[in-house]
C-alpha cells in the first residue's frame, strides 16, 4: 500500500469534509445600524446611474464621514472592537456597504479608457462685406463700370 492512496481517498470525496457550506442566515442589524444601512442604500442606487470617479470618491468620503459620526455617538456595544461579534454593528454594515460601493465602482467606465470626443469642426469662413464709399448722399450698392449703368442708385 501506497502512501498517496489515504490522501488520494480525502482529496476525491468532497462530503467527508471538517466544515461544510452552510446557508447564511439573515442578518439581524440592531437599532444604530439600520439607519445608517438605509442611507447608504439611497446613495448606493444615486450612484449606480452615475458612477463617475469623483461621485465615487466623494461617496466614499461621505459612508466614512457618517461612520466616524455615529461612532461616536453610540454607546461602546456596537463598536467593533467592545462587542465581540455579539450582534452585527455599525462597523460591520460599514464593511458591506464599502463592499457594495467597491462593486459599483468597478462596473463603472475607466475615462482614461474611454474614446475622446472627435473636436467640432471650426466654423465656416463668412467672406467680408465690400466697404461702400459715402461720397454725398446715400449710396446703395456698388459703384460699376459705366457699362452697368443701372447699378449705382442715388436718393
Amino acid at each position: 500500500m501506497s502512501d498517496i492512496s489515504p490522501f488520494l481517498f480525502w482529496v476525491n470525496n468532497p462530503d467527508f469534509r471538517l466544515f461544510k457550506d452552510e446557508e447564511p442566515a439573515e442578518t439581524q442589524w440592531c437599532q444604530h445600524a439600520l439607519p445608517f444601512l438605509a442611507w447608504a442604500e439611497t446613495l448606493l442606487e444615486r450612484l449606480t446611474h452615475d458612477p463617475a470617479p469623483l461621485k465615487i470618491g466623494f461617496a466614499k468620503w461621505k459612508i466614512l464621514d457618517r461612520y466616524c459620526r455615529l461612532y461616536c455617538r453610540v454607546t461602546p456595544d456596537p463598536r467593533a472592537e467592545t462587542n465581540l461579534d455579539n450582534h452585527p454593528c455599525i462597523h460591520q454594515a460599514l464593511l458591506e456597504i464599502w463592499q457594495k460601493l467597491e462593486d459599483v465602482e468597478l462596473q463603472a467606465a475607466i475615462p482614461e479608457l474611454e474614446p475622446r470626443p472627435q473636436p467640432a469642426l471650426p466654423p465656416k469662413e463668412i467672406p467680408p462685406v465690400p466697404e461702400v464709399e459715402e461720397i454725398t448722399g446715400i449710396i446703395i450698392g456698388e459703384a460699376a463700370d459705366d457699362d452697368d449703368k443701372p447699378a449705382v442708385s442715388r436718393q
